[in-house]
């Protein structure tokens, strides 16, 4: 009897250290699961730190650099006193504050580890601080806007063969900017309708961003003033439209690239003008919706604008309005300006990376450095 409880003991004895040596070892493999996922989260983590330094390290390099002339085509023409009167307009025309400036929203970037693509030219951040109106959280918002907004609805900003699809509507409408600047350093958009379909409306809408990217990258201007030239179409047919389009594409150029409109002159001796306008305005700002004016014919024009900078068909000592389109085309589609619109097309964001600061601050650009040279 003795010797069976012996036996049974010694048996109960080993199967409990079996079962806790089973037990230690699935705990210990576990663990060791546990620890590479730890170690390897980190060395991601460590290695995305890694290359963002390593950007941010040669990114040092090109920081002294400032815009002191800008990079023009041989279709856009400034004023020889452009860069320093718009950098006075918004008080920034001291030695070294536009450098500055363009420094610390460079730096800034750099710190956005959402951003997926961070380097920029210096001609397109001073362009940014200038739309801007010189602040720089309103330009830190915007790009953050901006990012967003074109990861977020990547339709809206397709790249697309702008002079193909343009030349493609056969005379059914003309987008552009005039060429040269006006007194007070304003650049001019022109836009032509002879036809309000929707292949033409939703046409422009695409290309607007290309042409606003297209002036912040290659052009210095205080503001811009529009013209809408509706003299060749039946403006009734333009009550049909869409104008949820119109409004996305207003609030985009607007908020998101900070397209600061002086004036806008539409031309048409229509009075159905003035039902298509109660119907806009409620749709835009105030303030942009008090500078839309109407005048009834061409000639009228030369009252705002000099003559030399408007086309011949209106009086002007410019090309003809077909010349100076293909012209603006083309700068469009050399080579180097469609490698530069497929970088700035990487420039979303990755909301997985977002800090949680920058969600509750999300138009704020408070994170990392912050500094407003100017008070609006």
């Amino acid at each position: 009897m003795i010797i069976q409880y012996i036996f049974l003991f010694f048996s109960s004895y080993c199967c409990a250290i079996i079962v806790c040596r089973t037990y230690k070892r699935q705990l210990t493999q576990q663990h060791f699961k546990l620890l590479s996922f730890s170690v390897t989260t980190r060395m991601r983590r460590v290695e995305f730190l890694s290359q963002t330094a390593e950007a941010v390290s040669h990114q040092c390099e090109r920081r002294n650099l400032t815009m002191e002339s800008v990079p023009l085509g041989s279709y856009l023409k400034l004023r020889p006193e452009t860069l320093e009167a718009v950098r006075r307009s918004i008080n920034l025309d001291k030695p070294g504050e536009m450098k500055d400036a363009v420094r610390i929203l460079d730096e800034w970037i750099h710190q956005q580890l959402h951003f997926r693509h961070k380097d920029f030219p210096p001609e397109y951040l001073e362009n940014t601080i200038v739309a801007s109106k010189g602040s720089l959280e309103r330009a830190k918002a915007s790009l953050d806007k901006l990012f967003t907004i074109r990861g977020l609805t990547p339709d809206q900003f397709a790249l697309i063969d702008v002079k193909k699809e343009i030349l493609g509507l056969n005379g059914m409408g003309y987008q552009l900017v005039l060429p040269q600047l006006t007194e007070d350093h304003t650049r001019v958009l022109f836009v032509k309708f002879n036809c309000f379909a929707p292949k033409v409306l939703n046409l422009f809408y695409k290309t607007s961003f290309a042409l606003v990217e297209y002036l912040r990258l290659h052009d210095y201007h205080r503001a811009v003033d529009m013209i809408v030239d509706m003299t060749g179409a039946d403006v009734a047919e333009a009550l049909t439209a869409n104008f949820n389009d119109f409004k996305t594409n207003y609030q985009i150029c607007m908020e998101c690239f900070q397209l600061r409109l002086n004036r806008v002159d539409c031309v048409t001796s229509s009075s159905v003008v003035n039902a298509l306008l109660a119907i806009v305005k409620p749709f835009i700002k105030k303030k942009t919706a008090d500078r839309i004016s109407v005048v009834k014919t061409p000639e009228d024009l030369h009252q705002y604008y000099p003559k030399s900078i408007l086309p011949q068909e209106y009086g002007g000592g410019e090309k003809s309005l077909k010349d100076l389109q293909v012209d603006y085309l083309d700068q469009l589609s050399t080579e180097e300006h469609r490698a530069m619109m497929r970088t700035m097309s990487s420039a979303t964001t990755d909301e997985a990376l977002r800090s949680q600061y920058k969600f509750n601050d999300l138009y704020a650009g408070t994170v990392g450095t912050f500094r407003a040279l100017t008070l609006d």
